[in-house]
């Protein structure tokens, strides 16, 4: 009975530079240890989700923590069934950014949100939309833009469609 594929995952924003070269190295270390996924590289970090042996994944992410600035950099792993492969080939890609913002000027290594606990989470929700197998959360950022769109949706003025 074919076993369970090892996923991993993993981000760190950091200035890396060198870009060309990393790429290069990350993608041939992957091929030689097996790794399928994907992992982003931008002047601002790198994003990652492969799967693998655990022991390849392992290593991949000892030489991910050789990188400066990663060397403390935390992964988190999963499984996914056998017959459902996540990724069929590697791919090293570099990007403008790893998370999308398309925010010009946005250093997260530099300036990044506030934690919040999860009864403040909670009081930041505005309002949740779903469906059966879909949703969307708004979230305000302030709280006059929380009173506003409480406002609009206690009272129905807010359109939802749902798709």
């Amino acid at each position: 009975m074919p076993t369970a594929l090892n996923v991993c995952t993993f981000y760190r924003f950091v200035a890396l530079t060198g870009l060309e070269d990393l790429q290069r190295r990350l993608q041939d270390r992957g091929e030689q240890l097996n790794l399928k996924g994907t992992i982003l590289l931008a002047a601002e970090g790198i994003n990652a989700t492969l799967t693998g042996s655990q022991d390849a994944l392992g290593q991949m992410l000892q030489d991910v923590r050789g990188i400066p600035g990663c060397s403390d950099l935390t992964a988190k792993f999963s499984t996914s069934e056998p017959d459902n492969p996540v990724f069929h080939r590697l791919k090293v890609r570099i990007k403008a950014e790893i998370v999308a913002m398309g925010v010009a000027h946005v250093d997260p290594e530099r300036r990044t949100g506030e934690h919040v606990s999860a009864e403040r989470w909670n009081a930041l929700v505005v309002h949740r939309l779903d469906c059966d197998t879909s949703g969307v959360i708004i979230f305000a950022r302030t709280k006059a833009a929380q009173g506003f769109l409480g406002q609009e949706f206690e009272q129905r003025r807010a359109a939802k469609t749902y798709i």
